[in-house]
């Protein structure tokens, strides 16, 4: 095998290997996404519920 051909043979690998990074990030960062959505909306959800058990208690202390 010449010194050329070793070359662009570490280049395809290093194509591969890239290629297979990004998509691993990419992956991450859509999970990160999932997540950070998915605790906002469970965030909203209990403030609503301590909202209303705070109204609650006002209403039954009279």
């Amino acid at each position: 095998m010449t010194f050329t051909a070793m070359r662009r043979s570490e280049h395809g690998t290093l194509q591969n290997m890239l290629g297979t990074d990004l998509n691993e990030l990419a992956t991450a960062a859509k999970n990160l996404a999932n997540h950070t959505f998915m605790l906002t909306g469970l965030g909203f959800g209990t403030s609503i519920l301590e909202w209303i058990a705070s109204i609650l208690v006002g209403l039954g202390s009279n």
